[in-house]
Parts: structure tokens; C-alpha cells; sequence
């Protein structure tokens, strides 16, 4: 009995794999029928699900759902055949950049970049996964790609109102930062203290230059007006200097006084 269940098995297992190359072989026949490069991208009011009653050996996916779905193929394919492993979200991000969607080739930049984690083998996967180390790589990739996306809308803000922004001076964050608060910034501003670098006040530049993500161009405002800034500098540049980007518990309880007593005083 033992012996006829492992041939029935076996015979099982082969009709499988035949099956499965069949459907292999009818993927790639409609996959490649147009060409190796010959994917018209344009949209087309197809159903994106599959019919049975379509014509037998025709995929009713759109033009746009076979390109993804042929780069899934090529990925397969080289992973099957033993080449080096293709990065899948560089696959998809060539066919989005094709079909020139500028919200589909942000969306595929931001998988890129939350994806570009790196995974240490473990025991345990989950356990591995779900660790402080792990989830704060994933915040500092989300960080980078919000820092890098403001940082795009500031340079296509400025570039729209050049005339306006009175861009200027050393190319870098700080005169785009700069040349960003002259449109952004109402005049006058009331409530923003320590005085103005530039004509910017002091806070806003620090600020900006921040949100972009550029910690040296932040340390530069402060290093230009730190005769306004007290203690600040001191602080500022251990926050610079941390590998974590957070102040040490003694340097965090002195600011959070500071910023008490600094309140108390205005009121």
C-alpha cells in the first residue's frame, strides 16, 4: 500500500509539472507575441481581470498590466536560470518611467526606497523583522524619502518663481532654503525671535534646511547667527554629531528647560 501511495504521488507530482509547463509556455507566447520590446503603453478600456469567455491564447489584462506582468517573467526567468537576482522594483519602476505617470514613478520611488533595508538572516524571521533595529531602519528610510520629496518641492517651487525667489549666492540647501522662504514666507512675520540671516528670520532657515533633510546647511544658519542663538549652537551640534539623530537624556532635559523659562518670560 505504502509503495502504490508513493507511485500515485509521483504520478501526481509529474502531471503537476506538466500542467505547470504548459501554462509556463502559454504565458510566454502571449507575453512575447508582440515583440521583445514592442509593449504599446497606452491605456486601453480593457477589463483588468481574466474571462473565460475571451478568445482561447489571449490575455484580456491591459497593455499596461502585460508590461508589469512580463517584467515579473523576466524576473522569474532569471532567478529560475540561476543568474544574479534582478531587483524587482527597478523592473517595475522602468516600465512606470515608459509610461512617463509622474504619481506611478513617485509611488515606485518610495517602494524603492523603503524596501532598500538591508535583511540579516535569522532563526527567527519574525522575531528578526519585528525587532527595535528593524523598525528603526524603516523610519529612517521614510525620513529620507520625506526629507528628499520636500526637498524636489522646494527646488520646483523656486524654479517656478524665479523671479520672486531671487535665487543666488553658492549653489546648495541653504540658498534654496533661501530663495523658498522669500515665496513662501509672509512679510512681516510676527512671533519668530532671535533676529533674521539674509532677511529670513533666524528659526524658519533652520527649520527649512532641516525638513529638507540637510543637517550641514542647518549648522551653517546656526554657525552665521550664532551670536543670536545662546547655548543653541552647543546643542545643536551634538544633535548634528549623534548617530541617531536624538540628544543625549542630560543635553534634552537643559533644552526642554531652556524652552520652559523662554515661554514662561513671554507670558
Amino acid at each position: 500500500r505504502s509503495s502504490d501511495l508513493c507511485m500515485a504521488e509521483e504520478y501526481h507530482r509529474e502531471s503537476m509539472l506538466v500542467e505547470w509547463e504548459q501554462v509556463k509556455q502559454r504565458i510566454l507566447h502571449t507575453l512575447l507575441a508582440s515583440g521583445e520590446d514592442a509593449f504599446d503603453l497606452t491605456q486601453e478600456p480593457e477589463p483588468s481581470y481574466i474571462s473565460d469567455s475571451g478568445p482561447p491564447g489571449r490575455s484580456s489584462l491591459d497593455s499596461v498590466e502585460m508590461a508589469y506582468a512580463r517584467q515579473i517573467y523576466v524576473y522569474n526567468e532569471k532567478i529560475v536560470s540561476g543568474h544574479l537576482q534582478p531587483n524587482l522594483v527597478d523592473l517595475c519602476t522602468s516600465v512606470a518611467e515608459r509610461l512617463d505617470d509622474k504619481n506611478i514613478s513617485e509611488l515606485w520611488s518610495m517602494v524603492k526606497q523603503m524596501t532598500d533595508v538591508l535583511l540579516v538572516p535569522a532563526t527567527d524571521t519574525l522575531k528578526s523583522r519585528s525587532s527595535v533595529e528593524m523598525r528603526m531602519a524603516f523610519v529612517r528610510q521614510a525620513l529620507t524619502f520625506l526629507e528628499q520629496s520636500y526637498k524636489n518641492y522646494t527646488l520646483v517651487t523656486v524654479f517656478g518663481n524665479l523671479n520672486q525667489a531671487q535665487l543666488g549666492g553658492v549653489p546648495g540647501t541653504f540658498q534654496l532654503v533661501r530663495s523658498f522662504l522669500n515665496i513662501k514666507l509672509p512679510a512681516p512675520l510676527a512671533g519668530l525671535q532671535d533676529g533674521e540671516l539674509d532677511g529670513i528670520p533666524v528659526w524658519a532657515l533652520i527649520y527649512y534646511c532641516l525638513r529638507c533633510g540637510d543637517l550641514h546647511a542647518a549648522m551653517m544658519v546656526v554657525n552665521l547667527a550664532q551670536h543670536q542663538l545662546g547655548e543653541f549652537k552647543n546643542w545643536f551640534q551634538e544633535y548634528v554629531q549623534s548617530e541617531d539623530r536624538r540628544l543625549p537624556p542630560t543635553t534634552e532635559n537643559k533644552l526642554r528647560l531652556h524652552y520652559r523659562r523662554v515661554r514662561s518670560e513671554e507670558h
